[in-house]
Formats: structure tokens, sequence, C-alpha cells
């Protein structure tokens, strides 16, 4: 990291100036989404939850063979244009109205299985926003190659506040799952409506065989890969509504939700900004190596103190925003929170997977992935709840190191370096944690336990950074300095008209 107010380096200039952005957009969205989250929560019940949980796998899933990984093979291709963009988009909408017609015609037997009849009648309202998805993968596609991140920003969080306020409004009249459904259709069409205008794309009437030939000898295992990445994912709460009740699959999914939106927030601003520059870089190994080991050890230090002071804070958290009635969901948040550790580390390598050319590779670790998984699910599945829970978490950190490990071979960064790097991250989070949990002990009221308990795991990790001083609190302290520099500067510039 340069100093005295130097550019800093060690990502590709327009990867660096696009990360804010990408945070922003990231990171706001995450805390706006937990925000109605929360209000939604206590409009509705833990079994209006569990109800969602189970449709959203099936459209989850069918966002997934939609999209059939178009979208990282258009962002791979450095010659991508017009014909690319709408070759994909019609197939794409081709697939989705047959996957509409099966939904639709599965509803009822969906309905019976889960012996939930309005699932019906939920499950064919929500699968209508499958018709926005192959709009949004083009677009996002289109964003991302050109950096256009600071619109997008702008688009999602403005995007979220319309749908979650007509989301709570809805919930407050009584309309149930229903305005949960509405609140993620109404913010993926709006933002296609916003991308559709904004996103310098023309839409043609053409379809190349030849150019989707191309792209989906990339995309193909991408599709795989991705299926089985949500399906391990996916086939819990599966399994979970049918074994258990749609109650305790609320608790479970809540809980879930929040240390997910955490680790997605970051993944998601790094991988749509890394894909691109690892593209660029897919030519020079040694270049790809240190994008990836500072990718690596950057999301470490962001992602492992924010889940550690997650878990810590959880009981107090859900009974002062959730409410009572949403406090058997605190273990399971603490739960995830361990879960969800190594999914910006692993989701980082397969994006450089990816940029080489090598979703052959991604397929296979996801494969490895999913069998751990399922191996943990049949043998928890027995003994509760919990122990489901606690199987994912640990199938989830032990396919983590499986997965990391062929880029040792491909990259010449494997999984004892990486390990190594993330090392100082994880003592400093540990010890945070085990600070912050210390006040659970005593007996202040939920507001004041949360508030002094988030002081001390702020003060703890800075602490041990300003003490130790590691290369990558440096960096990522350094990085914030020159972007609030940078804003700073910009105000003043607006003010002296020059």
């Amino acid at each position: 990291m340069a100093q005295n107010g130097q550019k800093p380096q060690g990502f590709h200039a327009k990867a660096l100036n696009s990360l804010p952005w990408r945070y922003l957009e990231s990171f706001g969205t995450t805390f706006i989404a937990l925000a109605f989250s929360i209000v939604l929560a206590r409009a509705l019940g833990p079994g209006d939850y569990g109800t969602v949980a189970i449709l959203y796998v099936f459209i989850n899933l069918s966002t997934i063979i939609i999209q059939m990984g178009f979208g990282s093979a258009l962002i791979r291709k450095k010659d991508a244009d017009d014909l690319d963009y709408s070759s994909v988009f019609w197939l794409m909408a081709a697939v989705c109205t047959l996957l509409y017609a099966v939904l639709f015609l599965a509803s009822p037997g969906i309905a019976r299985f889960y012996e939930i009849p309005e699932l019906k009648r939920l499950l064919r309202l929500a699968a209508l926003q499958l018709f926005a998805a192959p709009l949004f993968s083009v677009q996002n596609a289109l964003i991302a190659r050109n950096y256009r991140f600071r619109t997008s920003s702008v688009i999602t969080l403005i995007s979220l506040l319309l749908s979650g306020g007509t989301a709570t409004l809805l919930a407050c009249r009584g309309w149930g799952p229903a305005s949960l459904i509405v609140y993620y259709t109404m913010h993926l069409v709006l933002r296609c409506m916003a991308y559709f205008r904004l996103v310098p794309w023309k839409l043609r009437f053409v379809i190349s065989r030849d150019r989707l030939r191309s792209l989906f000898s990339f995309g193909s295992k991408l599709l795989l890969s991705s299926l089985l990445e949500k399906a391990y994912s996916e086939i819990y709460s599966l399994v979970v509504g049918k074994r258990f009740s749609s109650v305790q699959l609320g608790y479970y999914t809540k809980g879930q939700q929040f240390p997910t939106q955490l680790s997605d927030a970051v993944v998601t601003s790094i991988q749509n900004v890394v894909l691109p520059a690892y593209s660029e870089k897919q030519d020079d190994p040694e270049a790809m190596r240190s994008l990836l080991r500072r990718t690596v050890r950057t999301c470490a230090f962001v992602t492992f103190p924010a889940l550690a002071g997650l878990a810590a804070i959880a009981h107090p958290l859900v009974e002062l925003f959730l409410g009572t009635v949403w406090l058997e969901s605190a273990p399971f948040l603490q739960i995830f929170c361990l879960a969800m550790l190594g999914k910006s580390i692993t989701d980082a390598n397969r994006q450089a997977y990816n940029a080489l050319g090598r979703s052959d590779l991604t397929l296979k670790v996801n494969c490895i992935h999913f069998a751990v998984i399922l191996a943990c699910l049949c043998a928890s599945l027995s003994f509760g709840i919990k122990a489901v829970a606690w199987g994912f978490a640990l199938g989830n950190l032990l396919s983590a190191v499986l997965e990391i490990a062929p880029s040792g071979k491909i990259i010449g960064y494997g999984a004892k370096e990486q390990l190594r790097d993330c090392g100082t991250a994880a003592l400093f989070s540990a010890a945070m944690f085990g600070c912050v949990s210390l006040w659970s002990l005593t007996s202040l009221p939920p507001f004041a336990l949360m508030a002094v308990q988030m002081l001390t795991g702020v003060t703890v990790y800075a602490g041990l950074g300003e003490l130790f001083r590691p290369e990558d609190y440096t960096v990522l302290k350094n990085l914030l300095i020159f972007y609030v520099k940078g804003i700073r500067n910009g105000r003043n510039n607006k003010k002296t008209g020059s």
C-alpha cells in the first residue's frame, strides 16, 4: 500500500476504483435488507418464513438453470458483443418460459407433499419473477465488464428501499407470506427496469448458434457447478421443511439469513470486480497469484471479525430487533456464522479458476462440496434440527479446505499458504469473540448489552491491529484512509468550483 496520499497498489486500477461502489451496494443492500427483514419478521411469524423458504428452493434452482452459466461466460469473453448478449438473452427467455410452465403444473403436488395448501398459489406467484432473470443476467454481465458499479449501486439501493417499503405495508395489512414474495420480485423487476434504461445495450432479435455453443462450452460446467452449490444449501431447507415443522424451518432459515447475507455482501462486492480483473491477468501467472492472495487476505480480515462479532451478539440482537418469539433462532445464527467463515475464501478461488478457463475445476470442487454436505446431512438428521445445522457448518469448513487445494497446482497458492495467510485474522477474531462473549455473563438489558459488546469488539480488533500491525490490517486501514481523503477532496473541489 502506498503512503502519503499516493494511489494504493495491488489491485488493477479499475478494480480498485470499483471496490468502494461494490462495497456500498453489497453492504448497503445487506443493511437495508436486514432492516426490512426485522420489520417483516415482527409483522410475520416463523411459520410464514418457513413456507417461503420451501418455495424459494425451487425458484433459486430454476434461476440457476435459466442463467446456465452464461453470465460468467460473457464476463470472461474479451470480445463479447451485442450478438453474444442477444443470443444469450433469447435462449434464457425460452428456458424461462419452459420452467415457469413446469413449476405452474408441479405446484399442486409440491403443496400436497409438504402439506401446506397455500404453497400452490404462492409458488405460482413467486415463479413470475423468473421472467426477469434473462434480462438481469445480461445486464449484470455488462455492468461487470465495464465496471459500471456506481450506477449499479444507486439502482440496487433505491429499488430495495421501494420494494422493502411496499412489502412492509402489505405485511402490516395481513398479506402474510405473499408480502415476502412481493418484496423479492419487486426488487428484481425494478432493478431490471432501471438497468434497461441506463446500461448501454441494444437488444437485437437475433440468435447465433455458434456464439451460444462457444459460450456454453464454458458456461455448461458453471451451470452444473452452480446447481450443485445451490443444491447443497437448499437441500437442507427441503429436508428440514419435510422432517420438521415449518415453524422450526422458520427459526433455522432466520438464523441462517444474517450470517449468509453478511458473507454474501463481501463475496458479491469482490467477485464482480475481481472476476474481470482476473480475466485481464489470466495470461500472467505471477499477477494472478498476487491478486488471489490479496483477495483472500482481504476477505479474511473483513469477514472473520464480522462473523465472529455477529455470533457473539446473537442473543441480544435477536431479542432486541426480532422479538422474543424469534429467540430460538439465535443458536442457529451462531452456528451459521461458523459455517460461513470459508465462503468468501472459496469463492475467490473459484473466480480464479473460472478466469483461467478451468470451469471444469469449479465443477469438480462443487461435486466434492456436495458429497461432503450430503454425508453430513445424512449423519446428523436423526439427532435433531440443531445437529443438522452443526453438520452443515462442519461440512462447509471441511469442504472449503478441499476446494482451495487445487490452487496450489494451477496458481501456486495452495491450501496451506491460504490458511496461513488467514491465520492472523482468525486469531484476532477469536480473541475478539472471547472478549465480547464475556459480557453475556452480565445481566444488562438487550440494548445496553449489544452496545457494549459492539464497542468491545471494535476496540479489541482495532487494538490488536494497531498493536501487531499485520500487513492486511495496514492495507485495509490505508485503503480506507485513501478513499475517505478522496471523497473529502472531491467535496472540497466542488465547493471551490475546481
